[in-house]
């Protein structure tokens, strides 16, 4: 039975019981001695529900997702980020990126702070509805610590941070991602309605929605029930902050906001896939592959690419490499199987993007694939 992800796109729980030393046994990066690519990649994509796909690939194509999967890449990445960081003044073996103050961090010039505020200031005027009569003051979203503020001040904050201040270079976080979709980015932003709740809250607002299902997981992106043209992102902001990996205040700040970025990435493939004439769906563990993959790519690329764009030391950057690393070390996949989209779907995405000089043409094939317009094994083959 074919299931529209886009639709019921879930944000998982993630599985983090596993001892270091099960983890460093079970988890490997590269293939056994004697192990062909198809077989290792089955391992790798093997779990609980998923049987694994023995994917057969051109050698350039193995060349580049070996590389991309090894743990190694991606920190060798982030310690790119730690030694920029410590050429500006950042010292990263002490306490800046531990501090609860995590929008002095953040927005560490007059000019970032000026235009959160506003942002902030410009989002809590268009919700006030939800918190009447006692709405928080934009200073208030600001100055309070993260963990001390409610689900209502949440969604304020990452929606300002991502769908509104343009602290980057002009532009904003969203319009990076609507960048590599091609679109407009007004064309998702105004046809997508975007919560962050409370538990019990989340779970009657996804029953609202349709869904029917045990609720496993922390998110949702489903298609409006009531208006097939609009979208609806729904987050459950009390599970996301418990089940998060990370340790600091500000990496479980900006958590959040990559997970909306990841979300909004969902909305814009269904609608580009839409301007195209296709119906993006998940029919099998190689679409499931691509969609997570897809979405992580472009999401974890545009908050890269906004956090590079900033002159001041940037705390965004330096979660976003922080963030590549735990995905690709992400423990859990051998027992649930609930991770291997994410895993490995996200190098995988990345190393096929390696091998093209036509990142637009690539988008479109791969929600081909989506489509079921293409097979993916004939897509590899067809890379430059």
């Amino acid at each position: 039975m074919k299931t529209n992800f886009v639709k019921w796109a879930l944000v998982g729980i993630f599985v983090f019981a596993l001892s270091p030393n099960l983890f460093a046994d079970a988890y490997e990066d590269a293939p056994r001695p004697d192990e062909i690519f198809s077989s290792f990649f089955a391992r790798l994509t093997h779990g609980g529900f998923f049987p694994g796909i023995r994917l057969e690939a051109p050698q350039k194509v193995q060349d580049s997702f070996l590389k991309k999967i090894k743990r190694g890449y991606w920190v060798g990445a982030r310690n790119q980020v730690y030694k920029s960081l410590e050429k500006n003044g950042v010292n990263l073996w002490g306490d800046w990126f531990k501090s609860v103050k995590t929008n002095e961090l953040i927005f560490s010039t007059s000019e970032s702070k000026s235009l959160i505020m506003k942002a902030i200031q410009e989002v809590l005027n268009e919700n006030s509805a939800q918190c009447s009569p006692s709405c928080p003051l934009a200073k208030e979203i600001f100055d309070k610590e993260w963990s001390q503020q409610n689900s209502f001040s949440h969604e304020v904050f990452v929606k300002a941070y991502v769908l509104r201040a343009p602290l980057f270079k002009s532009k904003t976080i969203a319009e990076f991602l609507a960048k590599r979709y091609q679109m407009n980015v007004l064309e998702a932003l105004e046809t997508t309605k975007i919560q962050l709740l409370k538990s019990a809250d989340f779970k009657a607002a996804v029953h609202e929605v349709g869904y029917g299902g045990e609720i496993y997981f922390r998110g949702i992106t489903t298609v409006d029930p009531k208006d097939a043209k609009r979208h609806i992102i729904l987050l459950d902001d009390e599970a996301l902050g418990k089940a998060s990996p990370f340790d600091y205040p500000l990496y479980k700040q900006l958590e959040i906001a990559a997970i909306l970025t990841h979300e909004l990435s969902h909305v814009m493939q269904d609608l580009r896939g839409n301007t195209l004439g296709l119906d993006v769906q998940v029919t099998s563990a190689e679409t499931a592959l691509v969609i997570e993959g897809m979405a992580e790519y472009w999401a974890e690329s545009a908050l890269s690419e906004a956090g590079d764009s900033v002159n001041y030391p940037s705390a965004l950057k330096l979660f976003v490499v922080e963030q590549a690393v735990e995905i690709v070390y992400r423990p859990g996949n051998e027992s649930s199987g609930n991770l291997f989209p994410y895993t490995v779907g996200m190098p995988f995405i990345s190393a096929l993007y390696d091998l093209t000089h036509d990142n637009e043409k690539l988008t479109d094939r791969l929600l081909g694939v989506l489509s079921g317009k293409e097979e993916l094994r004939a897509l590899l083959k067809q890379l430059p």
